[in-house]
């Protein structure tokens, strides 16, 4: 008997060995944990109370208002991560990899953070009705479609322009290092939010000017903004619909994550629009991730992306030759199509 119980542990321990399949998926479906302890993180303020320096639990306890030990779980949680250290004497110090979520910092993810943990997180609890029905989650619980939440709900959308502010920022040097805007003058940014790339380009091509174009919402937040560009006049701000036409105007048409947010249809029509409002020698700029023909794994980023366009807003990422085929049958031939060192590639197209 004594045989057959060892045999049978060795039979167990050998199927719940690290790296087993049983294991490796137990790690991603309790990874769902990592986003809850960033979101906690960020939504009580401790990677900026960490900011300052080491603090001890009782300190950070106070500032926070939370409860001690609760708190020291958390924290451990954070130190799990790799987000905070702890010494011998229970003091924590912020780490690099930490100082992102602080709200001040260069770099900071924080509004996204909060943004995935508040907004998001409900929705991918719908995933499996959504693929069921082809709807997104909010079409399916609201009957809403797209970012008319947006305008219901004044905390979402500044939370939301926030967080793509943060991701424009980081994602702009890729952006810059592959295409060259030295022969642009006039850029229409369609559907540019809080002008984050915008901003960026109008930086670095002191000659280039801009008109700004986005849901009234949007606008009514960046006009409480200081913006250089706009204080300087090298900027215009102007409230639409690129469902119902698009600014005239510029010799480039800059569409950065926006043809993602929608279905086919919708995505051809803003296209369309811009099509309508370019001179002859104006060109477009598709900014957008680009899920490959094959092999999704070789680019996780952007499958995650297209999952969270299908419960966030009803939109999906595409392979090149499908976006390449929606610029196309809008009215464009396409010029060229170039790469940048993160999971975007940018797709260049002028008038047919």
């Amino acid at each position: 008997m004594d045989a057959i119980d060892e045999t049978m542990q060795a039979d167990i321990g050998e199927q719940n060995a690290p790296g087993t399949p049983a294991i490796r998926l137990l790690d991603m479906v309790t990874s769902a944990w990592m986003t809850q302890v960033l979101y906690a993180a960020c939504d009580l303020d401790l990677p900026d109370l960490l900011a300052n320096g080491t603090q001890g639990l009782d300190a950070l306890a106070e500032r926070s208002g939370c409860d001690r030990l609760s708190l020291s779980r958390l924290l451990a949680g954070m130190e799990a991560l790799g987000l905070c250290t702890v010494d011998k004497t229970q003091h924590w110090t912020l780490t690099e990899v930490g100082e992102p979520l602080r709200a001040k910092d260069e770099r900071s993810i924080r509004a996204w953070v909060l943004w995935w943990g508040r907004y998001l997180w409900p929705l991918w609890g719908k995933l499996s009705e959504c693929v069921r029905k082809g709807e997104s989650a909010r079409q399916l619980v609201r009957g809403q479609e797209g970012y008319q939440h947006l305008s219901e709900d004044s905390d979402a959308a500044t939370l939301f322009h926030q967080a793509m502010a943060q991701l424009s920022r980081i994602q702009a040097d890729a952006i810059l290092e592959a295409q060259d805007f030295s022969t642009t003058r006039h850029i229409v940014d369609v559907g540019g939010g809080t002008g984050g790339l915008l901003f960026a380009i109008l930086d670095n091509f002191p000659h280039v000017t801009a008109t700004l174009y986005d849901l009234p919402h949007a606008i009514a937040a960046l006009r409480q903004s200081a913006v250089p560009a706009v204080a300087a006049g090298r900027c215009e701000l102007l409230a639409g619909d690129f469902f119902a036409t698009v600014p005239e105007g510029g010799n480039l048409y800059l569409l950065k994550s926006i043809v993602h947010n929608w279905d086919d249809h919708h995505a051809l029509q803003i296209l369309r629009n811009c099509a309508r409002a370019m001179r002859a020698d104006a060109r477009i700029l598709v900014v957008e991730r680009v899920l490959p023909e094959a092999g999704l794994r070789s680019n996780p980023g952007a499958v995650r992306s297209d999952l969270n366009m299908l419960v966030g807003f009803g939109g999906a990422e595409r392979t090149a030759p499908h976006l390449c085929q929606l610029i196309t049958k809008a009215g464009f031939n396409m010029i060229k199509i170039l790469p940048t060192r993160l999971e975007f590639s940018l797709f260049e197209a002028r008038l047919g």
